[in-house]
């Protein structure tokens, strides 16, 4: 019995093993290579991953606990009103851990991606050291949890 309860445990971790798919951070490290204007993780952040809805209103930031959580909505009034929540921990030696979700998307079956990267600054210059990316599908469109399954 207790042979059986750690063969379903290993199986349990290993099916949630690809809760995040690796992802090449190779070309976002070209673009912004000479880049010398960007100041905070939270801004690398919305420069790596969102041409958000134009009509938004400004991002709110909260800091507590060493974390800055950055959150925007969309303006205008759609079904699930388009959410992104960028979260950064400074983990020392100018090395941040940036984690970006973003909600409701405006799509028939993904209905959220999260990011997670690590990013360094060195100087005014920054530099992806790993990116990872999962989402979630809409009810009825695939898995509802953070995965890396196509939703359909």
């Amino acid at each position: 019995m207790h042979k059986l309860f750690l063969i379903i445990l290993l199986l349990s971790f290993i099916s949630c093993s690809k809760e995040y798919r690796n992802e090449d951070v190779y070309k976002f490290n070209e673009k912004i290579a000479n880049r010398t204007d960007i100041e905070t993780p939270e801004e690398l952040a919305r420069i790596m991953n969102y041409d958000f809805p134009p009509e938004t209103e400004e991002p709110t930031a909260v800091t507590q606990d060493g974390q800055t959580k950055l959150t925007q909505y969309a303006l205008f009034d759609l079904e699930g009103n388009p959410t992104v929540e960028i979260t950064s921990k400074n983990l020392g030696d100018n090395t941040y851990e940036v984690l970006i979700v973003h909600d409701k998307f405006l799509d028939d079956s993904v209905r959220a991606e999260k990011n997670l990267f690590k990013t360094k600054q060195t100087g005014k210059k920054w530099q992806l050291l790993n990116w990872k990316k999962s989402w979630r599908c809409w009810k009825d469109r695939g898995h509802d949890h953070w995965g890396t399954a196509p939703c359909s």
